[in-house]
């Protein structure tokens, strides 16, 4: 008995994706700083808008694996220069860690 309830408790153990309003833009962001790769992946996947600063925040730390995501699901410019960078790209900046 004990074995069914926590199954079904599993089941509907579930998260909502929410990838309109503000709550959930912050969740994404949070989710790329750090580095949960199957959240921004669901949300990318779901239609969410990907946002520079989340981008911006991966590169800064490393994330190899979120860094690629973003690139093969979304269209963000990758040429965009850093303030305080000495005209480096955020690409260039990330391989420095």
């Amino acid at each position: 008995m004990v074995i069914i309830v926590k199954m079904i408790k599993g089941l509907l153990d579930f998260d909502i994706m929410d990838i309109a309003s503000k709550y959930g833009k912050e969740k994404f962001y949070t989710a790329s700083c750090k580095g949960d790769y199957n959240y921004v992946g669901q949300y990318l996947q779901n239609g969410g808008k990907p946002d520079r600063d989340a981008f911006i925040e991966c590169c800064k730390r490393g994330y190899s694996d979120l860094i690629n995501l973003f690139l093969a699901l979304t269209n963000i410019n990758v040429n965009m220069k850093i303030p305080h960078s000495n005209g480096r790209n955020i690409l260039m900046m990330s391989l420095e860690i």
